[in-house]
């Protein structure tokens, strides 16, 4: 059994050739939450979003919040 465990960080990073206002607009429209949750994660140096995942899950949501346009 596979009891490693992944978080996802994030570290104000974007994918080239997008727009910081439209990821921004992405990631809330992906996390159902404000515009100034997602300023929040823009202002720190790099972020937790979700810990604990398995392999599986944390693709998942890497895949998610690439689409979204952020580098995770």
């Amino acid at each position: 059994m596979n009891d490693k465990s992944y978080s996802i960080v994030f570290k104000k990073e974007i994918e080239p050739g997008r727009g910081v206002e439209d990821v921004k607009a992405n990631l809330a429209k992906l996390f159902k939450t404000d515009a100034a949750t997602i300023e929040k994660m823009f202002l720190r140096e790099s972020i937790v979003i979700k810990k604990g995942l398995s392999e599986e899950h944390a693709q998942k949501y890497c895949d998610a919040v690439k689409k979204a346009g952020a580098v995770v």
